[in-house]
This record gives C-alpha cells, sequence and structure tokens, in this order.
C-alpha cells in the first residue's frame, strides 16, 4: 500500500519537495494507525472506580488433607449379582459367599411321570466381573435349612452360614471365564445327600410343582460357601443367568437324547426368589487397619472400595480460605470471589491393572451410610457429584466451585466430603482405587481461580 501511495506522490506532485513531505505525512499517518490496533489492557482503566475493578490470578496453594473411614453394609438382595470369592492384596482381604433360591422354568408334565431317571445335574455360574488374582479356590455348595423371603432386605453383614443344612458337593473355580458350568450330579457316582436332592426333584405327584410356597417348603434354597483360608478372585455373578438344569429320561425318551428343565436363581425384576450376599472386609494385615478413623494425622493413602468397604474423606478447613481472603485483602483487594474451584486426586499406582480396577466415576457425599440406603449428596439434590476419572493421566477431577464460595462467604465451616461409589452400578461393582493422599508426592490440591474485587484508592 505504501508503494502506491508513493507512486501517486511521484505522479501527481510537481516538487520533490511537496512529494516528500507528503510522503512523510502518509508513513507517519500509517505509523500510528497501526500503534492504535494493538491490544492495550489498560485503555479506560483509569475511567473504573476503585471499587469496581476485576482482575484475576490462578493460585494452587490449597492443600487438601485426607482421612479414611470404614465401611458399613448395604443391601445385598436382588441386586441382580451375588458375590463369592476370596482376595487378598494391598487393600486387604475380601471375602463373599451367598445364598439363593431358585424357581424352576416351564416345565414338561414327563418330569412327573412314573419311571423317571436322572442323567445328571449341572449348575450354570454366569461371571459379569472378577477382582484378584488367578488362583483355584473350592466351592462347597449346602442346601439350606429355611427358604429367604424376596420382600424382605437382607444385608452383606447377614450370616448366610448359619442357613446350611447337608452338603452337596465341592466344585472348583479358576481363571477369568465368563461361565462356569458345575456338574453336581453324574448317575450312579454321587453323595446319598445329592442323591436325596436330586430324587426330591422328581415328584410324580406334582405337588411340590404346584405353587411357589409349596416349592420354596421343599427347596429353600442352596448355599455357596468358601474353603477357609483360600484366596484368589472374587466372582460377580449375574443372578438372571445363574440356573441349574436337570437332565432326565422317562420309559419313552430315546437312550441317546436326555428331557431338561431349568431352574432359575432370578427372573427380572419382579423375581419372587430371595437372595443374599455375604461379604467382609478384613485389614489387619495393612497399613489402613490404624488409619482408619483417625482424626488426628491424617491419611497418605486415599483408598475406595465397592462392596461396603473403606471409603476417604477429604477435608478443606475454614482457616485456609480465611487466610487465602485475608491474603488478597491485605495486599490492596477490596473482596475476593472464586471463579473456578477443581480438586485433583492422583493414582497411588498408576498401572494397567489399576486403572482396569478403578472405580470411574466415584461420587462426593455429604453423608454416605450403604446400611440404610440413604444418601446425602453434595450438591443438596438427587444428583450427587461425579468425579472424572482421566485415562491418560490417572487422575480425579471434580468441580467445587459452590462448595468453596459458600466457605469464602462464611456460610459453612469446613468442607468434609466422602469420596465413595455412587449408588447402583459403582455401589455393586467390583472395583478399587487408592489415591495419594496429603503428606506424599503429587498430593490433591484444590486449584482456585480468583477474582479480586476492587482495589483500594491510595
Amino acid at each position: 500500500m505504501l508503494n502506491a501511495i508513493t507512486n501517486f506522490t511521484t505522479r501527481f506532485c510537481s516538487s520533490n519537495g511537496a512529494a516528500t513531505l507528503f510522503r512523510g505525512s502518509i508513513i507517519f499517518f500509517s505509523i500510528l494507525v497501526g500503534a492504535c490496533r494493538e491490544d492495550n489492557l489498560e485503555l479506560g482503566e483509569g475511567l473504573i472506580p476503585y471499587n469496581q475493578i476485576v482482575t484475576t490470578l490462578i493460585d494452587s496453594s490449597i492443600k487438601v488433607k485426607t482421612y479414611i473411614i470404614g465401611g458399613d453394609t448395604l443391601a445385598t438382595n436382588r441386586c441382580g449379582a451375588y458375590y463369592w470369592g476370596a482376595k487378598s492384596d494391598g487393600l486387604g482381604a475380601t471375602r463373599a459367599e451367598f445364598a439363593a433360591q431358585f424357581m424352576p422354568t416351564t416345565i414338561s408334565d414327563s418330569l412327573f411321570a412314573q419311571g423317571v431317571s436322572v442323567d445328571s445335574l449341572v449348575l450354570t455360574f454366569a461371571v459379569k466381573s472378577s477382582l484378584g488374582e488367578d488362583s483355584v479356590q473350592q466351592m462347597t455348595i449346602y442346601t439350606l435349612k429355611r427358604r429367604l423371603f424376596a420382600d424382605s432386605v437382607y444385608y452383606s453383614d447377614f450370616d448366610v452360614a448359619e442357613l446350611k443344612n447337608d452338603s452337596l458337593t465341592t466344585v472348583e473355580f479358576a481363571g477369568r471365564k465368563s461361565e462356569y458350568a458345575c456338574r453336581i450330579y453324574v448317575a450312579d457316582s454321587v453323595s446319598e445327600s445329592v442323591q436325596r436332592f436330586v430324587e426330591s426333584l422328581i415328584d410324580s405327584s406334582g405337588g411340590v410343582y404346584r405353587n411357589r410356597s409349596a416349592f420354596y417348603d421343599r427347596f429353600p434354597g442352596l448355599f455357596f460357601g468358601r474353603v477357609s483360608g483360600q484366596s484368589g478372585m472374587v466372582y460377580q455373578f449375574d443372578a438372571e443367568k445363574m440356573k441349574m438344569s436337570l437332565y432326565y429320561k422317562t420309559r419313552y425318551t430315546r437312550s441317546d437324547t436326555s428331557l431338561r428343565v431349568d431352574y432359575l436363581f432370578a427372573d427380572g425384576q419382579n423375581s419372587t426368589n430371595g437372595g443374599v450376599s455375604h461379604i467382609e472386609f478384613d485389614y489387619a494385615n495393612t497399613q489402613f487397619k490404624s488409619q482408619i478413623g483417625d482424626s488426628t494425622e491424617g491419611a497418605t493413602l486415599c483408598p475406595v472400595q465397592s462392596l461396603g468397604g473403606l471409603k476417604s474423606v477429604f477435608v478443606v478447613e475454614q482457616s485456609q480460605i480465611d487466610e487465602l481472603k485475608r491474603h488478597f485483602v491485605e495486599s490492596g483487594s477490596l473482596n475476593v470471589a472464586i471463579l473456578d474451584a477443581e480438586l485433583c486426586f492422583n493414582f497411588e499406582s498408576y498401572t494397567d491393572s489399576s486403572l482396569s480396577q478403578a472405580i470411574s466415576p466415584i461420587g462426593l457425599f455429604r453423608e454416605f451410610r450403604c446400611y440404610d440406603s440413604k444418601y446425602v449428596y453434595l450438591s443438596g439434590s438427587s444428583d450427587s457429584k461425579n468425579t472424572v476419572l482421566n485415562s491418560t493421566t490417572g487422575q480425579y477431577k471434580i468441580k467445587l466451585t459452590s462448595a468453596v464460595n459458600e466457605m469464602l462467604n462464611g456460610r459453612v465451616g469446613e468442607q468434609r466430603i466422602i469420596m465413595a461409589p455412587q449408588p447402583a452400578d459403582n455401589l455393586y461393582s467390583l472395583s478399587q482405587v487408592v489415591l495419594v493422599g496429603a503428606g506424599r508426592g503429587r498430593m490433591p490440591e484444590l486449584r482456585l481461580m480468583i477474582a479480586l474485587i476492587g482495589r483500594r484508592d491510595n
């Protein structure tokens, strides 16, 4: 553009002096215009009253204190799964057993005929998930002394073992299969208790199959127990896909075929079958044993477990927020506001295995009691605040802007918030995570974006 202006002055200005003067004026004007196009953040600042000037900065100096609280029991009846097995790792030992009722599906009258003979009885376990290390474990199957009731609530501390009656058989579990088929009965090679149980499934009168109450009176259910001392994995079995299959023949059945009836352990949300999983945690050989409930020194690790296991608490003290506000007010600001508050927690051991076992997401709660199913959410509404897991960095992050602003304005005291699995799927999943607590490297911190409002007119 400057070349075009120069050509113009050369062509239309008759004297060299005039051309030189005009060209210099244009260059000066161009420089002036270019300078005006640069951003000037202070432009007009002198016209703003001192009590309305707003500046922002980022501060990440608030360190979060962390504590551990013990687990509590939760309702395990009709949660869509049964839990069995034992695992032992850095988070201690987890052990589970269960009892469940079964009911037959649609069956043929041939089951009630004379001359029925049983070929085999097979139990099928469908695995939803598992947690722990691969090792052989033995399951002992018993009949129950009395029935369970689908309209009763059974909690994870219910003494399932006291219901066991006759021992039927022992089967083995190992590996991470999606399904296990365990043969309980094969003709002419079973114990007397198994023989009695199988024979009772054949009712030539059909009376025991006429209604559910009569069936439950004869067959209260089965107990699936562990062999003490064994450890490997805890399995989550799909209740609706778990079944018991009876293969039998009648006098009219071909020798190379069998008839079959299936008995289901759950049949959708309206199932009348009762069931309960007994789940217990043992932290005796871990560092967490002495830290649970310790409000003096806090915890350097933050464990979070499903199935009513350990939970962690983080605390932002009122004195920390007060000191932050005091610092900026003494530096000349009239007031302080929190534009953004983000809590960050890091994995203690960030590996592929820890990531695959991690709870995602974790919920933050004012109170969290599994026993009576009361969840007091952080936000005070039906929606909990969910920490989002970044699988790339191994870090949980959660926004706490409104909570910290409440502290800043003096409406609440310290923020003591529980990290726990969310209700429903996360609460009953086989998952756990250990996060870095206070006093260690990469400790949790509350990252703040702060607005400084107003400035003293000195």
